[in-house]
């Protein structure tokens, strides 16, 4: 029988200690991949300020014996966001620890537990971090794409246009149906040149998320303008198969990725590396929950269960420097 003190031994080891947990958290599924490069691991205090790019630089021009003109054209220089809290639960039924009897079975539970917590929670977090408004069904979510892609009117990190004039995305909300070549540069512009001609050097998308309907139609484009059948190594039967098509798509440069969970003829643009920061408090990031004595809770008996279990902790928040880098569009088809 696997005793709890074997189980918590495990987990620790080869999930917690190691960082296997909370990176896996950020993988396989599209959106949470892209953001995880730009993953950032930072230790503030009550709220995150994060200095933002407004446009608007002290960059002016004089002759001779002007007066220096020292005014910022926008007082804002800075967002700022609350942290946000998540908590994932590993729970080990005492009839499971009871039934691992050899070294392969309590590394076959505990990574089956494990495995089921991070496949449950990204899915969550990937929803949220598409739907989330602050609000309602998501008031203890991070601000997610429905406030950072909205209107400029509309506060994100606690700034909005009427007090940062260029706070706001680059936004088509008109419709564009991908279906000739004009229309797809007309995509392009929405999701990448708006962006460039409006933004500051270097805010240039390095993604692109939309829909597996939106990239079909990007691909079927594509596939009338090349050569796609190619050799394949593959053999079945004494036969070769041959490749047809991509195994991605990219935008001038830019990969288009698919979401099951982005909004139908919605697609998002934006830098990974240089905007768009999902940040991580370093003492939060699935970390056992701590005790009335600071201490981290080892795996505990639930009261009345036949039950084991051992709470884990994030603190995180999705933030940006430069919204007006955003690029979105919306009825695509």
């Amino acid at each position: 029988m696997a005793a709890p003190g074997h189980i918590e031994s495990l987990i620790t080891r080869f999930w917690l200690n190691n960082g296997k947990l909370a990176e896996n958290y950020f993988q396989d599924v599209p959106l949470l991949t892209a953001l995880y490069k730009g993953k950032k691991s930072i230790n503030r205090g009550y709220d995150l300020v994060q200095r933002i790019t407004n446009g608007k630089a002290d960059f002016k021009w004089y002759s001779r014996l002007d007066t220096l003109d020292r005014t910022e054209a926008d007082f804002a220089t800075e967002a700022k966001w609350d942290w946000k809290h998540a908590m994932a639960s590993i729970v080990i039924a005492g009839t499971d620890m009871r039934r691992a009897n050899t070294k392969e079975d309590m590394l076959s539970l505990v990574d089956s537990t494990m495995e089921n917590c991070i496949n449950t929670g990204k899915a969550e977090f990937n929803k949220a971090l598409f739907l989330s408004t602050s609000t309602g069904a998501y008031a203890k979510a991070p601000e997610g794409f429905a406030i950072k892609f909205d209107a400029g009117t509309t506060a994100c990190g606690d700034l909005d246009s009427t007090e940062v004039a260029l706070w706001a995305p680059q936004r088509s909300t008109g419709g564009i149906a991908i279906t000739t070549d004009a229309t797809l540069l007309a995509f392009k512009k929405a999701m990448i040149d708006d962006v460039v001609d409006n933004a500051s050097p270097g805010a240039r998308p390095d993604v692109i998320v939309t829909t597996r309907a939106v990239a079909n139609k990007i691909a079927l484009i594509g596939l009338g303008k090349v050569n796609i059948v190619q050799p394949s190594d593959k053999v079945s039967g004494g036969k070769k198969y041959a490749d047809l098509g991509f195994s991605g798509v990219s935008l001038d440069g830019v990969p288009v990725i698919v979401d099951t969970d982005c909004p139908a003829g919605c697609a998002y643009s934006f830098n990974s590396e240089n905007n768009m920061k999902l940040l991580i408090h370093p003492d939060a990031n699935f970390s056992p929950l701590g005790g009335d004595d600071g201490k981290k809770v080892k795996l505990l008996r639930l009261p009345n269960q036949d039950a084991y279990a051992i709470d884990l902790v994030l603190q995180c928040q999705l933030v940006i420097k430069e919204r007006r880098a955003l690029g979105f569009a919306s009825s695509v088809s």
